[in-house]
């Protein structure tokens, strides 16, 4: 029963780990003190999450309903108390530091931080990251690479999205795969368009990262009112409306081309 949920919520804890390095980076490039802190968040995350993954691993044929219902809340819960670590380290009280987490893996846009300007990049980058894992689930993006684990994949693609019908249920690595690359896709052209309307590319990558997942996260205390820039206020509006529809609706409407998808209730 419990083996493949602490198996594969230890798999996410390890994507998180790995992705709190490019945090680590920023503050290097910018030779800012405070890489340490997502160093060892990711070590420590690592950690756990090995510990998790080799101490359950094994071949897993299928899973049921009720340990995909499992793995879905307790690995959103870990990952989310996992990502808190960096503001912990960083001198954050505890509770305040996981209700960052939180918000931010939700995608809820609220932050405890009054003046986030203060905060060093990678800080910034790492709750416009938190936005892009949750707007995607790394759910999904773990589906995508669940057939490497030998698991099949369809039972927590469900739990995690509620536009997924039986229709999909053939090649769901397939079209979770194409999923990822429909939001990569998404928040690269947002990028580049803030970008070209006069963004630098670090305020650039991190609103694009919450732009598409519409969780809001800035590098900015007035948010996009800070750059004075109509043209960047709509890349963000239309944008944001883009990453508002259901990215299962992008896929159904370019395999299928019915123009029926626009009439679905969500969309």
């Amino acid at each position: 029963m419990w083996q493949p949920v602490l198996m594969i919520c230890g798999y996410f804890i390890n994507v998180l780990g790995i992705t709190m390095l490019f945090p680590a980076a920023v503050d290097v490039y910018y030779s800012h003190a405070k890489w340490s802190i997502f160093i060892t968040s990711a070590i420590v995350s690592i950690f756990f999450g090995l510990c998790l993954y080799l101490a359950n691993r094994g071949k897993i044929k299928e899973i049921t309903i009720q340990q995909a219902y499992l793995i879905t809340v307790i690995s959103w819960t870990l990952v989310a108390l996992f990502a808190s670590l960096p503001f912990v380290f960083y001198g954050t009280d505890w509770i305040n530091a996981i209700f960052e987490g939180f918000a931010g893996v939700s995608t809820t846009g609220v932050t405890i931080y009054d003046d986030i300007e203060k905060l060093p990049a990678s800080l910034l980058l790492w709750r416009s990251l938190l936005n892009g894992l949750g707007g995607v689930g790394i759910v999904i993006f773990a589906t995508a690479l669940m057939p490497f684990l030998g698991i099949g994949g369809m039972q927590l693609f469900q739990k995690e999205n509620s536009d997924v019908n039986e229709k999909f249920t053939p090649k769901i690595s397939y079209m979770a795969k194409r999923i990822i690359f429909t939001y990569l896709f998404l928040i690269g052209s947002c990028c580049l368009s803030l970008k070209f309307f006069g963004m630098g590319w670090f305020d650039a990558v991190c609103h694009a990262l919450s732009t598409i997942s519409t969780g809001g996260a800035s590098t900015k205390n007035a948010s996009i009112a800070a750059f004075n820039n109509p043209a960047i206020e709509w890349v963000v509006a239309l944008y944001m409306f883009f990453g508002a529809l259901p990215l299962a609706f992008y896929y159904n409407f370019i395999t299928t081309r019915n123009v029926h998808s626009l009439r679905s209730e969500q969309v």
